[in-house]
């Protein structure tokens, strides 16, 4: 295997005609140019569709079937239909950074061990500014690991197409996909973290609804998976932990201090970091 293996760049999309166009530009300013692009339309109501429908590059594979199947059943799509020997995670909202492909694959076919790895990634406002970095945290190491609350950036995940394949998404986790997949199958791969910022995630909305639903998945899934895992005892912890964190949500939210939760999970960016945010991020409004 070689650097110039294809990779599959998969996104999936739903109404997000404000965002979609320039995370494609940042998967057309790789430095890695042996791609697919797998465009999934989750049955979008805006003009996102009719935007993908206007870029034209032999590398891009526009899917679209009216139905609203929910972002896991979409990835699962991706994994089925992919050609590359790896799969990269994308969301619409989001933005690359121009070498993400380009480290990420060196490093797993440096380490044929790997099937997984992730990385840091820079926080951005609605309006694409740079408003601080991912909060570093110890990464897991087991299944045992994330259901106690560690998780890797989902976002910022490529890994081999043939472990994906054999590891699906829940369809029926409509906003907590990557942690029911990383509680069940993280003890069964190998899994590298890069320090490098190469992702731009989007993230200074806060809905509760949405919170809402993600702690209920979680109770689910700690319910599903906790007392093999960790016991009943500590299961029932969990449970308690996660109401606790969704009542101080709605408490935040009652009160307007949601965005405090979001800045929460950000560090400061040092000078240099937010020049190179900024200036990736310029050459991609052009």
């Amino acid at each position: 295997m070689t650097l110039s293996s294809l990779v599959t760049i998969g996104l999936p999309f739903y109404n997000n005609e404000a965002t979609l166009s320039i995370a494609i530009r940042s998967v057309l300013a790789q430095s890695y140019s042996h791609w697919e692009l797998l465009l999934f339309d989750d049955g979008s109501t805006d003009n996102s569709l009719a935007m993908a429908q206007l870029i034209f590059d032999e590398r891009i594979h526009l899917v679209s079937d009216g139905q609203n199947l929910g972002l896991a059943s979409r990835l699962n799509q991706i994994a089925n239909l992919a050609k590359g020997d790896f799969i990269v995670r994308f969301d619409a909202d989001d933005v690359m950074h121009p070498s993400r492909i380009d480290h990420q694959i060196r490093l797993l076919q440096a380490n044929p061990r790997f099937g997984l790895v992730s990385s840091g990634m820079y926080v951005v406002d609605s309006d694409s500014k740079p408003i601080g970095k991912r909060r570093s945290t110890r990464q897991p190491r087991s299944g045992v690991d994330v259901l106690r609350g560690r998780s890797i950036s989902h976002p910022t995940v490529t890994g081999r197409t043939d472990w994906f394949r054999q590891n699906p998404y829940d369809p029926r986790r409509r906003r907590t996909e990557d942690f029911d997949l990383w509680v069940r199958t993280f003890d069964s791969v190998r899994h590298q973290a890069m320090p490098e910022l190469l992702h731009f995630y989007r993230d200074d909305r806060f809905s509760l609804q949405k919170y809402q639903i993600a702690m209920a998945e979680t109770r689910e899934v700690i319910v599903k998976f906790g007392p093999t895992l960790v016991g009943w005892r500590e299961a029932t912890l969990l449970q308690a932990k996660s109401l606790a964190k969704e009542s101080c949500a709605i408490l935040a939210a009652k009160m307007g201090l949601s965005t405090r939760l979001l800045a929460a999970r950000n560090e400061p960016l040092s000078q240099a970091e937010l020049v190179e945010a900024r200036d990736v991020l310029a050459a991609l409004e052009l």
